[in-house]
């Protein structure tokens, strides 16, 4: 063996046992059926064993010669970098190295498939590196005779497995790599050709994410191997090349033939796109049911077999139920009796043709009283595209239901109230005005025909003159109940003063009538207010069977307000709401016309008052003197 390592005499008895040690050493190192070279900082051979001189076979003495000449040219870079990815790793030598594969450089010019350690330690203060070498010829040509022998299966499954998107390769009984798919080449960021004859758990599965060592002996997918089982579907994390993780669901068969494991089928799939979108999903059913349970409105959703599976917080505020009672089909005991049958076959149909839906029913409130919900339910799919239930909201339209019935027989009753008022209009001026009229043109007429004395001729005259004058102001009356001409002249304020004192004086109840420093309003503004004092003093007058009526016109800094109250017997709001007459509608729909509000607190009895409140444009809070 050539080596610059010579062993002298010893110089001194203590150095007797180390050079015995060493001479052991170097006998081991020169009997080792494997390759053994050392080589320097530049990678130049310092030392080699009788196997390599065997293996390799230069004539010549290779010492102080690059490690290259033992390397094809194909792989000198390659095994260059890996004896630099040792460096300074563990200078110290406690094993820790690299494995690598390369085709081997006989003398004559032949290659041969190695495979070798790279293990680095220090001599003297100076880093050197142990290569030790196998020649792999007879493996690979088994491995190459075995897989001829299989050449049609194998190319069978190489048809195969090359053509789907899943990762795919095989193990020996040794863990080691026997094939590789595209598909996990473009996933590893290894080729084949540099995994061949790895033990791949060694390569692509040795540590786990948090940097922990992940032994072999505890590597589920080894396991099939040793135990013979299958594993479906499991969760992992696989290295790339590059030394970044990435997550897989992977399942591992054993690979037999003739009854024997040759080793083992692994398939796996990079699931980092679905475990993303199974977080989006979390974080996106997370944020649905942040909004849903704070949603005004009922939000519900079912299965694919009708059943509830889910209610928010309004369901519970408006029935009283908790939320697990709206699940299944429970929530049908809260739908009123008439309305289950109709319910039930919108909501069949709907799912049977998985189309949306829309429908109104009546839900059972927690107080007892039914209220009318609409419904609009869609269909949901999951991400696979498969049906998966519906969801949809319910939401309270009681008072909408309220007012479109209201609505729908408003028209009509407009009309009657206006042939009531043509047929009151008609009657007074036929059996009022006009009689009067007549008894007047006949006094006139008498008088003219009479031939009295000069006084009874006055007296005759000033009666007439008092009916005219009366009648006058009953015309007056009748046409400013019909179109006050008052507003136009005297202004709101004013003109709301003389309505009171007209009411008072006909109907010999105490009007009060209060009033602060009123802006002058749009015109559209004051005849509303105008019309809903007339309307609230006539109901008053007519039902409330008070002795006394207090009357306020007041603005602040935003609008106007109209307060008519009495002390009278009162009456249920709801129902006059509800009933025939145009009273409280009318002032309702008068102040909808100017963006106005109507409210009404009345008890039965202690009385009524009704409220009407108009916002203020900018120019009318300034004209009123008061700001903004």
């Amino acid at each position: 063996m050539a080596t610059p390592h010579d062993f002298t005499a010893p110089s001194t008895p203590e150095e007797h046992p180390l050079l015995q040690t060493a001479a052991r050493l170097a006998g081991i190192v020169q009997s080792a059926t494997d390759a053994i070279v050392v080589v320097d900082d530049q990678l130049r051979i310092v030392l080699l064993n009788a196997a390599a001189e065997r293996m390799f076979g230069w004539p010549e003495q290779p010492i102080g010669s690059h490690i290259e000449r033992f390397v094809a040219p194909g792989f000198r870079a390659a095994v260059a970098d890996d004896v630099e990815s040792v460096r300074g790793t563990d200078i110290h030598g406690r094993g820790v190295g690299a494995f690598t594969t390369f085709a081997g450089l006989c003398a004559s010019g032949d290659e041969f498939p190695c495979e070798a350690s790279i293990t680095p330690y220090e001599v003297d203060g100076q880093p050197e590196f142990a290569i030790v070498i196998r020649d792999i010829t007879e493996r690979t040509q088994a491995l190459l005779a075995a897989q001829g022998r299989t050449r049609d299966s194998e190319e069978r499954f190489r048809l195969a497995t090359n053509n789907v998107a899943a990762g795919v390769y095989t193990l020996d009984l040794q863990g080691l790599v026997t094939y590789v798919n595209p598909a996990a080449e473009a996933m590893f960021g290894w080729t084949m050709a540099e995994l061949l004859g790895k033990r791949m758990h060694d390569v692509t599965h040795y540590q786990h994410p948090d940097g922990t060592p992940f032994p072999a002996s505890d590597c589920p997918g080894l396991q099939v191997v040793h135990q013979g089982v299958e594993l479906r579907e499991q969760s992992d994390t696989f290295i790339r090349k590059d030394g970044t993780f990435f997550p897989v669901v992977y399942s591992a068969s054993p690979l037999k033939r003739d009854g024997a494991t040759l080793g083992i089928v692994v398939g796996f799939r990079d699931d980092a796109q679905h475990r993303e979108a199974d977080r989006l999903m979390r974080e996106s059913e997370e944020r649905f049911r942040l909004i849903a349970s704070t949603a005004p409105v009922i939000i519900w959703m079912s299965d694919a077999d009708q059943q509830g599976t889910y209610m928010n917080e309004s369901w519970t505020s408006l029935t009283g139920l908790p939320q697990e009672a709206g699940l299944g089909r429970r929530w049908v005991e809260a739908v009123h009796p008439d309305d289950v049958e109709r319910l039930a076959k919108t909501y069949t149909d709907a799912f049977d043709r998985r189309e949306s839906f829309p429908i109104e029913f009546r839900l059972r409130r927690h107080d007892g009283d039914f209220r009318w919900v609409f419904v609009q339910g869609v269909p949901r799919y999951d991400a696979r595209g498969s049906f998966a239930g519906y969801i949809g909201s319910a939401v309270d339209v009681t008072e909408r239901k309220e007012a479109e019935e209201l609505l729908s027989t408003l028209s009509q009753r407009l009309i009657e109230a206006q042939e009531q008022e043509r047929s009151r209009l008609a009657r007074e001026l036929h059996d009022d005005i006009n009689q009067r009229l007549a008894v007047l043109l006949l006094s006139l007429e008498i008088a003219m025909k009479r031939q009295g004395s000069p006084t009874e001729l006055r007296e005759q005259l000033g009666n007439a003159i008092e009916t005219a004058s009366t009648l006058a102001s009953d015309v007056q009356s009748l046409s400013h109940r019909l179109h006050s001409s008052r507003l136009q002249t005297l202004g709101l304020e004013r003109a709301a003063r003389e309505v009171c004192r007209e009411f008072s004086e006909r109907s010999s109840m105490v009007i009060d009538f209060q009033s602060d420093d009123v802006a002058d309003v749009r015109e559209e503004v004051a005849l509303c207010l105008y019309r809903v004092l007339q309307e609230a003093l006539q109901n008053a007058v007519k039902h409330s069977g008070a002795p006394h009526i207090a009357v306020s016109l007041a603005t602040d800094l935003n609008a106007i307000a109209l307060t008519v109250q009495d002390s009278g017997v009162g009456f249920e709001a709801g129902k006059a709401f509800r009933g025939r007459g145009l009273g409280l509608v009318s002032m309702k729909e008068r102040l909808k016309l100017v963006n106005g509000q109507l409210s009404v607190e009345t008890r039965s009895p202690g009385g009524t008052t009704i409220r009407a409140r108009v916002p203020l444009n900018h120019r009318e809070r300034i004209t009123g003197g008061v700001g903004i």
